[in-house]
């Protein structure tokens, strides 16, 4: 072969790395190749034209001539390759010149070289591979830099506060494959042959790669593969593998096509069967090719990769190890052991990295999220050296990554930004969408910079993609940032474009919303129907931000939050602690009660609560009391895990609502109490007006009001404009509660107390919170169920009368009667007095209301929905047994025959009232939890 030579010389020069300085200036090594092939010393430099004698240049062709001859000899026989060897080892690049003539001589060289028995099997594979021509142009391509891609986003993964916090940055360019050339194939192998020696079979490898470069479709690759696989080294099967994402197209090509995938699962098995062959190119290289198609037959191959890796680390180089991390990231398989080694190997040849490979480990790093410190401040300080290096694209991965991770350092993130905003104009879009997500998450504010990337947005919002914009909203509500014009501008793109919001967009995009507390029904509407279509692509945290958004917004949709609690049920055992508190604070604040969810919602609580801080334990308590949702176990729960967090501090608001919950549900605070109170007392100055009337109602319940707490908590209510109807409700109850409790420490009647030792709320409240209460007691509605109950004690011969006053006026008695002179209140509760769990126990509001009613000297019969239902259902049965119900009430000395007659309506004598109509009264709860 003519040219055989001249890919000798080619070998050389590219071995010595040293371009050519003149038109005929070769490296020293190249030099010694021609003296190795041609037995002879290095020719003279040529000379000028016109210089010398004819009889000089005869001679010095007949030269040679001669040396060209021998040349071919020693080809042919191989024997001079292994000098070449040692000159190649040598990388002398010291330039020498030649005559032109020379030069072309060395076509003349060549025959089997190849196949000689002194060829060492290195040398033999290296002089292969430089007939590679595919290989070459790799090379090349290598040495030009990595090729860039399109930007697309990873999907999403779930964390922190808030959505899904898992909008991944541009994809990194993805990685070139470098060359597979004669350093890659060192390790190529051969069968054995006399003495454990192997047999080159380089040739055939040569062959076959050559067959595998010029398949036009899987189909042909795959025929190949599976009819001379078995023959196939490691340099094939990377080739082979490397060849796919060209001929299936795009990611998820493979899937959707049974040959490509049938061809890449031989191919990985191939690969696993072979893979302590693979070099560090190699396995990079075909990692990446994996990596490209997002797919491989299992978890298994990644592991192979990813051992085999470890144990040739040393051996990667920066462009190895980036195409390596990229892949993985892409393959979804996460590594630690091999993420510590190449956080070593990065740490210690940090400078060998350029722009493009330090944003891709760092972009992989983040998104595997796997956080190495010292690994992010030796790379910090690389990019900072490099800063003025990166591309728009790598430099916001490198933003995004240091965000993602949570690893912020001002000056860092300053000199990063700065440099964002002077490329700022040449950012594509997702690039502008990835900077402001890593301002918000890293919680970095620069308002200029942050409003730009809301202008640059606005100039082009259609060449936004709609994660990209669900990402922008998103980054406007973590930051508190509220521009109407720019979120009615995004919301109007995403609404036109809702097909293509995936799961994640719409549960950030909503979130958002609520956030910012943007409500506009007629888009809720149309996202509800989206949400519907998507439900079952929605992740765990994805459904969580969901609930909350539209139950934050007030948006009330039976038929939704049916479908989001089935949605659920499935995937509760993945949601976070926060993703737990924030679904039951949904329903809750809808009032919407799916037996089924909130059953495991409490067991799912109980679970992990040990994960959860005062803000989760505040809004499951309160949503689980809302719900009337009760099991001691899971609010002994609760409290514990708050209790144990006071040492550290507490919110106002998260003991307001936590002690409000463990009231209304009735439940003990035991050795807790203590700590508890003494934490609410201490807060009251802190709280708003709606906490101070939780809290005061709460420790009424509880009874752990005492006249200073009273005092404090009077303090404390300056504003009576600012309080709620239900927060002045909840205040004079709570003053109720005082009263009662005073008396009976004082062991005497409630009616004879002095005025002025029942302290009061100051003025005008008392007075406005007095009138309310009068007024919101004679609007009363009789249930079926209270004149069921008293139409059967009429027929148990018990005249009675519904909606009786008591004498100060503040109650309304459902049923009341006088038996041996004492007035009796039946009290009918319906199952909204109850749990809705079982057993089903009354809640706090029905002993409260017992109290104060015994406190006025009325003797309390409770007649509940369930006994009712447990009565015989015969009219003269029925009333037979409410009677020996309510006589078992009132205990065994009581004296029925003694009726005493009104002598004006034939009915029993009532006590004497002092004015007018009917009263009730209700208990209220906390106008809502938190967010």
């Amino acid at each position: 072969m003519p040219q055989k030579a001249q890919f000798l010389l080619q070998l050389a020069q590219a071995a010595a790395r040293v371009e050519t300085r003149q038109q005929a200036a070769l490296p020293q090594v190249a030099v010694n190749v021609w003296d190795t092939l041609t037995g002879s010393h290095a020719p003279p430099l040529q000379q000028q034209p016109g210089s010398g004698s004819r009889a000089q240049h005869k001679e010095e062709q007949q030269r040679s001539v001669a040396a060209s001859a021998a040349a071919s000899d020693r080809l042919s026989s191989g024997l001079g390759l292994l000098h070449i060897s040692k000159s190649l080892a040598g990388q002398d690049a010291a330039p020498h010149h030649y005559p032109a003539h020379l030069l072309a001589q060395a076509h003349l060289a060549g025959s089997h070289w190849g196949q000689h028995p002194h060829l060492t099997g290195s040398i033999a594979a290296d002089t292969a591979a430089l007939y590679d021509t595919s290989s070459h142009t790799q090379h090349q391509q290598q040495l030009a830099g990595l090729p860039r891609h399109p930007a697309a986003a990873l999907p999403g993964l779930s964390g922190g506060l808030g959505p899904l916090q898992s909008c991944l940055p541009l994809r990194p360019a993805a990685p070139g494959l470098g060359s597979l050339d004669a350093n890659n194939r060192s390790g190529s192998s051969g069968s054995l042959g006399p003495g454990g020696m192997r047999k080159p079979r380089y040739n055939n490898s040569i062959s076959l790669n050559k067959q595998i470069m010029n398949t036009h479709s899987a189909r042909e690759l795959h025929t190949i593969v599976r009819s001379k696989g078995a023959g196939f080294d490691f340099f094939n099967i990377s080739s082979a593998i490397a060849r796919v994402p060209k001929l299936v197209g795009p990611a998820g090509g493979v899937q959707n096509d049974s040959t490509a995938k049938a061809l890449v699962d031989d191919l990985a098995s191939l690969m696993a069967s072979n893979i302590n062959t693979f070099d560090a190119r190699g396995l990079a290289n075909s990692a990446w090719a994996f990596g490209k198609l997002k797919y491989a037959p299992n978890q298994k191959l990644p592991q192979l990769i990813a051992a085999a890796a470890i144990t040739k680390m040393d051996a990667f180089s920066a462009q190895n190890l980036s195409n390596l991390l990229w892949s993985f990231v892409y393959l979804h398989h996460r590594d630690e052991a091999l993420m510590a080694a190449v956080a070593k190997k990065v740490v210690s040849k940090v400078t060998e990295f350029k722009p493009q490979e330090l944003a891709n480990v760092v972009w992989a790093f983040a998104s595997m999220d796997h956080y190495e410190p010292h690994l992010m401040d030796v790379v910090g300080a690389r990019a900072l050296a490099l800063v003025d290096q990166f591309k728009e694209q790598e430099l916001s991965n490198v933003v995004w990554a240091f965000a993602k991770l949570h690893h912020y350092e001002q000056g860092l993130f300053a000199h990063l930004l700065a440099a964002v905003k002077a490329k700022l104009p040449h950012f594509l879009p997702q690039g502008v969408s990835n900077i402001a997500w890593a301002l918000a998450t890293a919680g970095h504010r620069d308002e200029p910079l942050f409003e730009q990337l809301l202008a640059h947005c606005l100039s082009d919002i259609g060449s936004y993609d709609v994660q990209g914009l669900s990402n922008l909203l998103w980054a406007c509500a973590t930051l508190g940032h509220r521009d109407p014009t720019f979120l009615q501008a995004v919301l109007q793109e995403c609404t036109a474009r809702i097909e293509r919001m995936s799961s994640q967009n719409l549960s950030n995009a909503l979130w958002a919303c609520a956030a910012l507390g943007h409500a506009d029904s007629r888009m809720l509407g149309t996202w509800a129907e989206a949400v519907l279509h998507k439900l079952d692509m929605f992740e765990p945290q994805g459904l969580s931000n969901t609930a909350w958004a539209f139950a934050k917004l007030g948006f009330s949709s039976p038929v939704l939050f049916e479908a989001l609690a089935e949605a659920a049920l499935g995937k509760l055992d993945a949601f976070t602690a926060q993703g737990l508190s924030n679904t039951a604070w949904a329903y809750a604040t809808m009032g919407h009660y799916h037996p089924a969810l909130v059953q495991q919602l409490a067991e799912q609580v109980a679970r992990q609560v040990s994960a959860f801080n005062a803000q989760n334990c505040s809004m499951s308590a309160w949503a689980f009391a809302t719900l009337r949702h009760y099991h001691p176990a899971l609010f002994d729960a609760l409290l514990e895990q708050l209790a144990a967090q006071l040492p550290a501090g507490v919110e106002p608001q998260n003991i307001a609502n936590s002690l409000w919950a463990f009231a209304r549900a009735g439940h003990p605070l035991g050795v807790h109490t203590e700590p508890l109170v003494a934490a609410a007392k201490a807060l009251l100055p802190q709280m708003n007006q709606q906490e101070l009337c939780n809290t005061a109602w709460a420790l009424g319940v509880l009874g752990q009001l005492d006249r200073d707490t009273w005092q404090q908590f009077c303090n404390c209510l300056r504003n009576v404009q600012g309080l709620t109807p239900e927060g002045v409700h909840q205040a004079f109850h709570a003053q109720l509660m005082l009263h009662s409790q005073l008396a009976r420490e004082a062991g005497v009647p409630l009616a004879p107390l002095p005025a002025e030792q029942l302290p009061t709320l100051p003025e005008p409240l008392h007075s406005h919170a007095h009138y309310m209460w009068l007024t919101s007691a004679v609007d009363v509605h009789i249930s079926k169920l209270q004149a069921d109950v008293s139409a059967a004690l009429l027929v148990a011969g018990i005249p009675n009368s519904m909606e009786w006053l008591t004498d100060d006026g503040l109650f309304s008695i459902d049923i009341a009667f006088q038996v041996d002179g004492q007035p009796v209140a039946v009290e009918v509760d319906g199952s909204h007095h109850y749990t809705n769990s079982t057993p089903h126990i009354p809640l706090s509001e029905v002993l409260v209301r017992r109290r104060l009613l015994q406190d006025r000297g009325w003797k309390v019969v409770n007649i509940g929905y369930l006994d009712w239902e447990m009565l015989p259902d015969d009219q003269q049965t029925k009333a037979a047994a409410l009677l020996q119900l309510v006589a078992s009430e009132l205990g065994p000395n009581t004296n029925w025959q003694q009726w005493v007659e009104s002598p004006n309506d034939g009915g029993i004598r009532m006590p004497a009232f002092t004015w007018g109509d009917p009263l009730t009264s209700s208990i209220w709860g906390p106008a809502g939890g938190q967010a």
